[in-house]
């Protein structure tokens, strides 16, 4: 079974070509580990859910929570 993910809004002001991001992250696992991604519109029904911040402050580019 695919993983599903969830994409959040971006945050307001910020350039919608960020989402971009996404799109070609997922083509690039898809094509050289030969994965499959499905995209949700639910939440709830969500495997990994990405969120969008403006300012995240730190020296972090993201995080996972919960361990996994």
């Amino acid at each position: 079974m695919a993983p599903k993910f969830f994409n959040d809004n971006l945050p307001f002001g910020v350039d919608s070509s960020y989402l971009r991001a996404i799109d070609d992250a997922i083509a690039y696992w898809e094509k050289r580990d030969g994965a499959t991604f499905e995209k949700t519109p639910s939440e709830s029904d969500a495997n990994v859910r990405i969120q969008w911040v403006k300012e995240f402050g730190g020296e972090h580019l993201g995080y996972a929570l919960g361990g996994q």
